[in-house]
């Protein structure tokens, strides 16, 4: 084999070292990206009347009423495997919605308590505000 020979071949096995790089440059960029899709899906739930959630909320929260809960949330398109954080005034709607919600098969449904310990948790990142 002759240098021009050699030297050919050398520059292929070069352009597939580069394609398979950028191969697998892409594989992790797509995994890395549907590893934050999925850990960005957190909901920050207000359960009280309409005119509760009008007098105060925590910011970024989504207001369903306690009783409409279920099919509210199926709406909304949230899925059996996200995270849902429930809150109301003292925590008693909170946990009716969530043992609502459990009996549907959702099954990461934390009731924050009241709009104060809320307000707390999503202060201290334990709860992040709704998409």
């Amino acid at each position: 084999m002759g240098y021009f020979d050699c030297r050919v071949e050398s520059m292929m096995n070069q352009e597939n070292k580069e394609e398979k790089m950028w191969m697998r440059t892409g594989l992790l960029i797509g995994a890395l990206l549907s590893c934050l899709s999925v850990s960005a899906s957190e909901w920050l739930i207000d359960v009280r009347t309409a005119e509760e959630f009008s007098a105060e909320h925590v910011a970024g929260a989504k207001h369903i009423e306690y009783q409409q809960i279920v099919p509210e949330v199926a709406k909304l398109g949230i899925g059996k495997q996200e995270p849902i954080q429930l809150y109301c005034r003292s925590g008693r709607r909170a946990e009716i919605a969530r043992q609502a919600l459990l009996q549907q098969g959702y099954q990461q449904v934390t009731n924050l308590g009241s709009v104060a310990a809320a307000q707390a948790s999503v202060l201290h990142g334990a709860a992040a505000p709704a998409r």
